[in-house]
């Protein structure tokens, strides 16, 4: 609740907005080296 409560506000919400285009490729990324990861401990 406090998140979002912390995001409602305008300064917070904007610096969050101007960060946000991060996540996705971060996140993306991030599961592709476990994707890689899993893929080759099960090959192997």
């Amino acid at each position: 609740m406090d998140l979002l409560q912390g995001l409602s506000r305008p300064a917070i919400n904007q610096r969050f907005k101007a960060c946000g285009h991060w996540v996705d490729p971060v996140l993306g990324g991030a599961m592709i080296v476990l994707g890689i990861k899993v893929m080759a401990t099960q090959a192997g």
